[in-house]
């Protein structure tokens, strides 16, 4: 088995990574890779989570990426915000009843990022923003501000501090707490 030096990674643990880096589906990047489809799943999940040096090539990979592209975490932030807080009242005026597009002079770049769609139409111009919902929850994600309460009860139920207790408590523990959350 072909080993790559300057990661120590296997010819397919390396292609894996390289694959993964296409869409970020573990599985499929698996069977692209050359591991088997049966198993695609489990191998992906082990590859993701067992293996530091399939983890520390993706890092490097990604960081890469990032240097490639010029993106940054805060600059990717910083367009979701200018969605999440954008107002339709900044690209359109309501005068007696009518709904006038604003001059595009008078739309700040920063704005005009919210933009998802501008087209004719038979009654005139339509203008559509991205959404602010999926804006907000992906900022909401990335700042921890959801707490989910059942994943939090079944986390601490689930923990096990298997160095104190015999192996056999253990498995009743792990056998009663899986009970629980039943």
């Amino acid at each position: 088995m072909a080993r790559h030096l300057e990661s120590g990674l296997t010819d397919k643990q390396y292609r894996f990574c390289h694959e993964y880096m296409i869409d970020c589906d573990g599985a499929k990047a698996a069977v692209r890779a050359g591991y088997s489809t049966v198993q695609s799943n489990v191998m992906a999940h082990r590859l993701l989570n067992e293996h530091p040096k399939v983890g520390a090539y993706l890092q490097k990979l990604r960081e890469e990426e990032l240097k490639k592209f010029n993106l940054s975490k805060e600059r990717v932030i910083n367009e979701l915000i200018k969605i999440a807080f954008s107002d339709i009242s900044d690209f359109v005026i309501w005068d007696k009843g009518k709904v006038i597009l604003n001059f595009s002079e008078k739309i700040s770049k920063d704005k005009t990022a919210a933009i998802s769609e501008v087209k004719k139409t038979q009654s005139g111009v339509s203008i559509k923003l991205h959404s602010k919902i999926d804006a907000l929850d992906k900022l909401c994600k990335h700042l921890g501000l959801y707490k989910d309460p059942i994943a939090e009860a079944l986390a601490n139920r689930l923990k096990v501090d298997l160095t104190t207790i015999p192996v056999e408590k253990a498995a009743e523990e792990y056998q009663k707490s899986l009970k629980e959350c039943t």
